[in-house]
């Protein structure tokens, strides 16, 4: 078992047994109180789509029940590249904490009477109605920035899930203790979090995919555009991380002056890779075209470069600085941010490092990074009425 004090994460903990989970445990004692967050890498496989969300649907309405008779909280989710289970509760119900989760990596059963039930669920979730156009730039920006990843690239779907052996199939697949990362937060030893979460079982090895086993469901939802929207996307290689999120706090205002309709600048960090992205929409009484909002988007990158000082990249850095600070003051944001920290970088001091690398971030390190972007070919979604 290693640990390491450091300013931020404090006495940090790491473990792993043969064949067992990655376990890190930061002792907070300040509150009574114990945040745990699984991480399982999971890839949306073709002919298995919505297996993931499946699999946590057939267990979450039982593991809710058990979790809220001690107070505690249950939360399921995914990012593109996992499945994210997040626990919290009473750090005296430790036991009971650490059996909901051995509970949720079981095998799926899915109990008389709630097959249907589970499944349209599902269905409903992949369909989700008429797709908004925001969400449809970004699913396709997406799958062209990442396509080597096979990320889950949102809720545009055919409706289908696996069937039960699909489902069988990625359980083994995919939910293996090896891969998958435990961060344990709060009025807890690293021995008692190692001794609580290390004793999961793999499942059995999966053997050949079962193919396109699917349990039939409606068809693919329209996307409603309302107006002409652009989505920019530039692969973030060779600029490092904190400054590309430092340009992207800093693009942020800059884009506001454009006159463009619910105008923005977001960060990507996913796989280990990461891009800077601009998505913008035509005012109504406007209805700029796809090429004149492209332009504009690509134009307020270029200006950003010789119109910043070293002090806006200072306030910049200092908002960046101040919500990641927020978010570390309870258990459960805590173990939010080591976790998100450890998918993209591997590294469990992954968030430590980062801020870091945001305090080394000045004005000519975001010159630099901006120079390399403005350099680079796009990746460019547009979509009109």
């Amino acid at each position: 078992m290693a640990h390491a004090d450091t300013s931020l994460l404090g006495e940090l903990y790491i473990a792993r047994e043969h064949g067992g989970p990655l376990i890190v445990t930061r002792p907070l004692r300040s509150l009574p109180l114990i945040a745990i967050r699984l991480s399982i890498p999971y890839q949306e496989l073709p002919g298995l789509e919505n297996a993931g969300r499946v699999l946590q649907l057939i267990s979450e309405e039982r593991a809710r029940s058990e979790i809220r008779r001690f107070g505690g909280r249950l939360e399921l989710s995914q990012t593109p590249t996992h499945l994210v289970y997040s626990l919290s509760g009473p750090s005296a119900n430790l036991g009971e904490l650490a059996s909901v989760l051995r509970y949720l990596v079981s095998a799926p059963v899915i109990r008389p009477g709630t097959e249907d039930v589970v499944w349209h669920l599902a269905q409903n979730e992949a369909l989700g109605g008429v797709e908004r156009a925001d969400l449809a730039v970004r699913r396709q920006l997406l799958a062209r920035l990442f396509p080597t990843s096979r990320l889950r690239t949102g809720p545009k779907g055919s409706g289908q899930v696996p069937d039960r052996e699909g489902l069988e199939w990625s359980w083994r697949r995919w939910f293996r203790p090896e891969s998958s990362s435990i961060v344990v937060v709060g009025d807890i030893g690293p021995h008692l979090s190692r001794a609580a979460f290390s004793g999961w079982t793999p499942p059995p090895p999966p053997g050949p995919s079962p193919g396109k086993g699917m349990v039939p469901g409606g068809t693919e939802p329209e996307t409603e555009i309302m107006a002409p929207r652009v989505g920019i996307g530039y692969d973030g290689v060779g600029v490092e991380p904190a400054v590309l999120l430092t340009i992207s706090e800093l693009l942020s205002d800059a884009l506001l002056s454009l006159g463009l309709a619910e105008t923005r600048s977001e960060f990507w960090w996913l796989d280990r890779r990461r891009a800077l992205v601009m998505l913008g929409a035509s005012p109504l009484d406007t209805r700029l075209t796809p090429v004149e909002m492209r332009i504009a988007l690509q134009l307020g990158l270029a200006d950003l470069s010789t119109g910043i000082s070293a002090r806006e990249v200072r306030r910049a850095r200092n908002r960046i600085r101040q919500r990641l600070l927020l978010r570390a003051r309870t258990p459960t944001g805590l173990a939010s941010l080591i976790g998100e920290f450890l998918e993209r970088t591997g590294d469990p001091y992954g968030l430590e490092e980062f801020m870091k690398a945001l305090d080394r971030t000045g004005l000519d390190e975001v010159r630099s990074g901006l120079r390399t972007l403005i350099y680079t070919s796009p990746e460019i979604v547009e979509l009109v009425p």
